[in-house]
């Protein structure tokens, strides 16, 4: 029995809708609470009890079930608020828009409660984050227009976080925009689909550095991000049992912040990070082929096969040795980038044995 591997979590959620034929309009909200147990023995106070762990049969602690949760654990809580309205724009098309508030709370405690006595009957968290995130959009379809169906839109992101206790990433602003546009053209057995869509990312830093002689120094560092990108689809469904699919594109990422800026233990994971603050987005040329098949039917095949060139690819690169903190002894890793290739592909099929009973088997190969 894995010690402290314990799981509570309690959601509610609530939808108020009301639609008429030319306009609509929805109010959503839920809640989702969690504390989650850490298992006990990946938090190691010592290097040599991490070798002994690493090479053990066994978990260094083990001990009866139970329900309880101790030290180290996590609590969690979301809270989302989401509204949509929708307005018919005469017999073709159909105006959509949606807000959307999101505020997380997260809650790490350590493996081992302060030794004085006053702090420890606070039962303080040792890191508090508070992340608060509005999304927008707004998106305009319309139905066929001389073979041609599509969409075209705006959307926004502005997110904030604060933490408190010790430091894994720092404070931060992150804002976003993006415009899209993506057109359909369908004539009897082929169907064209293409997308163009460019991004706009701003995320600015507040953290301390040190400067010398004791004393550090509020930085502010801005990183920005942009891209355009593209996707193009087509689809061949023949009269028989045959249908081809092909999607060629790019995307991108730009890095996420604990990816620039880690500096310290992530909790749940039981390890050190340590990220670059210099990374760039990663970019990527894909294509996908499709292709399935009935031949009879009670049987369907469908086979797809798919690379990804991706530029400044990123990892997580593990040091060569465990590195000892006041925290205790944990694996080190460091955010790096490269070029990579993702390829491979993913087989499915499905046949009937009778009226109530399918057989379905899924196979994937990735290099």
């Amino acid at each position: 029995v894995l010690v402290n591997t314990g799981l509570k979590e309690y959601n509610f959620s609530y939808a108020l809708g009301w639609n008429k034929k030319k306009y609509g309009a929805e109010v959503f909200y839920s809640q989702f609470n969690t504390t989650i147990g850490i298992f006990s023995a990946s938090h190691i106070g010592n290097l040599s009890d991490l070798n002994r762990a690493f090479n053990s049969a066994v978990p260094l602690e083990t001990g009866s079930f139970t329900y309880a949760i101790g030290r180290p654990y996590q609590h969690i809580e979301h809270e989302l608020l989401k509204i949509k309205s929708f307005i018919r724009t005469g017999e073709k098309g159909k105006l959509s828009f949606i807000y959307a508030r999101q505020y997380n709370l997260r809650y790490e405690y350590d493996k081992h409660s302060p030794l004085n006595d006053s702090l420890k009957a606070l039962n303080k968290p040792d890191l508090k984050f508070e992340i608060t995130t509005h999304t927008g959009e707004i998106n305009w379809e319309h139905n066929r227009i001389n073979k041609f169906t599509g969409s075209v839109g705006i959307s926004g992101i502005s997110q904030g976080n604060t933490y408190e206790g010790r430091a894994l990433i720092p404070n931060f602003y992150n804002y976003g925009a993006g415009v899209f546009m993506i057109e359909r053209w369908k004539k009897n057995k082929f169907e064209i689909e293409g997308g163009v869509r460019y991004d706009y990312k701003r995320l600015q830093i507040y953290t301390y550095e040190y400067v010398g002689n004791g004393n550090y120094e509020l930085i502010s560092p801005i990183h920005k991000f942009e891209n355009l990108t593209g996707n193009l689809g087509f689809i061949f469904k023949n009269d028989s049992a045959l249908s081809i699919s092909l999607n060629i594109g790019t995307a991108w990422r730009a890095p996420s912040v604990n990816e620039l800026y880690s500096n310290g233990l992530h909790h749940g994971a039981a390890a050190l990070e340590f990220g670059d603050n210099t990374l760039r987005s990663e970019k990527t040329n894909n294509a996908i082929l499709t292709a399935r098949y009935t031949p009879i039917k009670r049987l369907n095949i469908e086979v797809s096969p798919f690379i990804h060139f991706i530029d400044n690819f990123i990892y997580r690169q593990p040091a060569s040795t465990p590195i000892l903190t006041i925290h205790g002894a944990f694996p080190a890793f460091y955010y790096k980038q490269t070029n990579a290739t993702l390829k491979g592909c993913d087989i499915y099929l499905n046949f009937k044995l009778a009226q109530s009973i399918e057989l379905s088997q899924k196979a994937s190969l990735l290099r």
